[in-house]
């Protein structure tokens, strides 16, 4: 067989020792309380976002793109066609996750921020959820009101954040939600606020 010219494969050994040399020259961890502000902001700033469901034919994980907007509390909703795989998956099993990749242009998206948000999904006609999503997506209010679409929020339940090698947690709701009871007035003038 002909060398690729790529010098011999890596072995494990090899592999594990790179990993940790790059965790090793990375800056000290950061405390939970700076994870979940960053993991909080990269639901609100998220553009887009790969929804997994349950397939209701084989059962095996079903992964699709969406594009995202958060409620008022932090919470991802979208919208999404009736008419699609993911929401008829939706219709017999609830169970959700929503990844977040931030990892850009980097050359190893590996060393990226990515979250990962698990939870239950649930079809919503708040009109906070659907001023949001579309002030964020204006395109879509082309068939927001088709009758085979509907808006979704992803009731959290979890959270996995990785930042790159060796910055690893497992996030609660409340580390990533902010509380949204008791207003109700602020959030009607959303609007004229943003």
């Amino acid at each position: 067989m002909a060398a690729s010219g790529r010098g011999s494969p890596p072995t494990y050994r090899n592999a594990t020792n790179i990993v940790m040399a790059q965790v090793n020259k990375s800056p000290e961890m950061p405390s939970k309380a700076a994870v979940a502000a960053d993991a909080r902001g990269l639901v609100r700033r998220a553009f887009k976002g790969s929804l997994a469901t349950i397939d209701s034919t084989n059962s095996y994980p079903y992964a699709s793109l969406i594009t995202l907007a958060t409620d008022a509390s932090g919470a991802p909703s979208f919208l999404i066609s009736t008419l699609a795989r993911h929401t008829r998956n939706l219709a017999k099993d609830r169970r959700a996750s929503v990844l977040i990749d931030a990892t850009g242009a980097l050359a190893d998206p590996l060393q990226g921020a990515r979250l990962t948000l698990y939870g239950l999904a649930e079809k919503t006609a708040e009109e906070g959820v659907r001023r949001r999503f579309l002030a964020r997506h204006p395109e879509a209010a082309f068939y927001a009101d088709f009758p085979d679409f509907a808006f979704f929020r992803l009731v959290v339940e979890g959270a996995h954040y990785i930042g790159g090698f060796g910055r690893i947690f497992d996030l609660a709701p409340g580390d990533l939600l902010v509380p949204v009871e008791g207003t109700a007035r602020l959030l009607d003038g959303e609007p004229d606020i943003v």
